[in-house]
């Protein structure tokens, strides 16, 4: 028997470390007394490591049979309740929430002004009292830490309804279509914003109170983590009831420098 059993020994107890801080990080605490326990075994194989060289062959010998029995020992109780967490998890969806990496709008009232350091995204049908009311918000989440070839089991963009200007816009479709091109939160203006999917990707019906409005992106989110589609982020419209008079119902959301209201991507998924 010789020094390098007792650093295989230390190699098995780091292992074993290294899949439970990855059940950590993954959100599921392990019972306390395996981490205590494994590391105060730990300590002692290390204390018994830097003694090694005083002691004689025989004591040597003890030594490191104690090492190799005692970690063989608990890794047999430890282990199969550890593959257990870890299938538990393997099985069990992650759910990610993400902010923006851009959010603004732009409006035809004012075709050339950019809105990227406003706190509110307006939406407004182009019909009012004159057919220049169109808004329209844009938004954009960074997905790459979702791995590529994960099982997208829901994803949701949410933005948090606030307040309206005229008519109340309650029961009014908006709808959510994927951009087309690249933009820029700081520079793109009505005149210059980037084309987006004509046909809506997804709707929701606004409720007669504020509050958190959704839209499924489930199948546009696989699309860009999973096939190929370039991620450019989505336009929020109003534009299936044209309105054609005066107090047009506008709707007021917050964009990403509110705190506590700040859009959101919910996204459910297995990885690979």
């Amino acid at each position: 028997m010789k020094k390098e059993d007792v650093v295989e020994e230390l190699r098995k107890i780091d292992e074993f470390k290294s899949r439970i801080n990855t059940l950590i990080d993954q959100g599921y605490n392990p019972p306390k007394k395996i981490s205590y326990d494994i590391s105060n075994l730990e300590k002692k194989i290390k204390k018994n490591f830097s003694i090694l060289s005083r002691l004689s062959n025989k004591q040597k010998i003890a030594v490191i049979l104690f090492c190799i029995i005692t970690v063989t020992f608990l890794l047999l109780i430890f282990i199969p309740g550890l593959n257990h967490w870890e299938s538990k998890v393997s099985n069990t969806p992650k759910t990610m929430e993400l902010m923006p990496v851009a959010d603004t709008y732009v409006e035809r009232y004012v075709p050339n002004i950019n809105h990227g350091n406003d706190n509110k995204m307006i939406l407004s049908d182009q019909y009012g009292p004159t057919n220049d009311y169109d808004a329209r918000g844009m938004i954009l989440f960074n997905l790459s830490k979702i791995p590529s070839g994960s099982t997208i089991v829901s994803a949701n963009l949410t933005l948090y309804y606030e307040d309206y200007n005229g008519t109340n816009p309650i029961g009014r479709e908006i709808t959510c279509h994927r951009i087309l091109e690249n933009w820029d939160e700081m520079n793109v203006t009505y005149n210059t914003m980037p084309n987006s999917d004509p046909i809506e990707c997804a709707s929701t019906i606004l409720p007669g109170y504020f509050t958190w409005v959704y839209w499924d992106v489930t199948s546009e989110v696989d699309d860009f983590v999973n096939n190929g589609a370039k991620n450019y982020g989505w336009m929020i419209r109003d534009y299936k009831e044209p309105w054609g008079g005066a107090n047009i119902p506008q709707q007021y959301y917050w964009l990403s420098e509110a705190k506590n209201f700040h859009p959101k991507l919910i996204v459910c998924f297995n990885p690979p």
